[in-house]
């Protein structure tokens, strides 16, 4: 219904489970859904899995089918008290293997994977349909996002990135941690100009990527608008 006005789809299932979803398919799949459906508890730890395995990559086909990326909740957990760090460790390598099944789908991985963000530059580095989102990550440790823009602008390509996400309940809070995150890229680009790392004549055309470009190019902003107006229409 609504996938031709979205923008991307969204996964948070790492707060519940390791991301290790592996392909099953529809009709190994039914049968132990159809039992989940009428008791959750007659089927197994392993038997749910499966079923979220095959959900995982159904949600997957569907989302390249309506050429929306598919952000994955990575890293730091929200609340506090009930973060297992050996299951968030273990993010980026479990993602490994479905973005080399999944070519033709972008994988939007947010929070860096704090505080594993040197897997996540490995990853954009190393495979062509990974991108990386600072969404949250100034207010988590800004310190760690100047140093983490430095090294991912030194590894990766600068269009596999997004530099910026509110990620609060209330949107008038988004305005601090804008302005948090606009000292903390300005600190990053500064300094790698001044370590020669960077032209200073190409900080406003990469900036504007950083902050604006890519997620354009990548969420196809445009397109969703014309749609939604033709869908609105449709329904009016």
């Amino acid at each position: 219904t609504y996938g031709p006005v979205a923008i991307a789809t969204k996964n948070q299932s790492a707060y519940s489970r390791r991301l290790n979803y592996e392909p099953v398919s529809a009709e190994e799949a039914a049968p132990l859904f159809e039992r989940y459906l009428k008791n959750k508890a007659a089927v197994t730890a392993e038997e749910l899995k499966a079923i979220q395995d095959h959900l995982f990559h159904y949600c997957i086909r569907k989302a390249v089918e309506y050429e929306l990326p598919v952000k994955i909740h990575t890293g730091y957990y929200a609340g506090h008290g009930g973060m297992p760090l050996e299951r968030v460790r273990c993010n980026a390598g479990d993602l490994c293997p479905i973005v080399k099944a999944c070519p033709e789908a972008r994988f939007d991985l947010f929070h860096i994977d704090w505080p594993y963000q040197d897997e996540v530059i490995a990853m954009a580095k190393h495979y062509p349909n990974v991108y990386v989102d600072m969404c949250w990550t100034w207010i988590i440790n800004p310190g760690a996002s100047v140093r983490f823009l430095k090294e991912f602008l030194m590894a990766a390509p600068a269009n596999k990135l997004f530099t910026f996400g509110g990620d609060y309940r209330v949107a008038e809070l988004s305005v601090g941690h804008a302005r948090v995150a606009r000292q903390g890229i300005a600190q990053a680009v500064t300094e790698l100009v001044e370590e020669d790392w960077i032209e200073e004549e190409d900080v406003g055309e990469l900036v504007e990527r950083l902050m604006r470009g890519n997620a354009h190019e990548v969420f196809n902003h445009e397109r969703a608008l014309t749609n939604w107006a033709r869908f609105a229409a449709e329904r009016t």
